[in-house]
């Protein structure tokens, strides 16, 4: 986690936002993140949200300053090809494809209200493809040990009974806790013993 991310993770106030911002070298530039700060916050953007993406948007302006783009007239002319730079930064890092995606969302983010805002012309820095997630398969518990687990319990009153069954039903189906959830009695054939999810 860089220093500026560290700085972060604490309750944004005006202060702190000016202490992320202050690491751009032009005043200008710092004005224009410290009303997208404001902007974020109108937005009723969560507080991990406003973090996060000021301090992309911050460390992204900071690589683009130290490749020549600085100022207002640096933002205006910003390309792909310094973005694409950015990113082979960013991922020489090592980290993981859902942080990459939230920093290029955080800057299309400040992009798009620089657009809006009348500050650039065109958005031509945005990418459209962000990294795909990594799809982790969840890690199960053994058969063993469920079985030792359901050997524990010893459900007396309805309350026990109910959590054994449900514990049961979703080892032995492999239904989601949803899908458990939206389950009503006309959803079970008990001739069959069937469930219908």
């Amino acid at each position: 986690m860089s220093e500026l991310h560290t700085e972060m993770n604490k309750t944004l106030d005006a202060e702190q936002i000016k202490k992320v911002v202050d690491g751009i070298s032009d005043r200008d530039v710092r004005a224009l993140l410290m009303r997208y700060a404001t902007y974020l916050r109108t937005m009723n953007r969560s507080e991990l949200t406003l973090r996060w993406y000021l301090g992309d948007v911050s460390e992204f302006l900071m690589f683009a300053e130290s490749e020549g783009y600085s100022g207002i007239e640096g933002l205006k002319t910003l390309n792909r090809k310094v973005l694409r730079e950015y990113l082979s930064l960013v991922r020489s890092k090592g980290l993981k494809r859902v942080s990459i995606a939230r920093k290029i969302s955080a800057v299309k983010s400040f992009f798009k209200w620089l657009f809006n805002q009348g500050i650039v012309e065109n958005v031509n820095i945005t990418i459209t493809e962000l990294p795909k997630k990594e799809n982790k398969l969840p890690v199960l518990i053994s058969s063993e040990n469920m079985l030792k687990l359901l050997g524990e319990f010893k459900p007396e009153s309805p309350i026990e009974k109910r959590n054994f069954a449900i514990i049961s039903f979703l080892y032995g189906t492999g239904a989601r806790v949803g899908e458990l959830v939206a389950l009503n009695v006309g959803d079970i054939d008990f001739k069959t013993g069937l469930v219908k999810l």
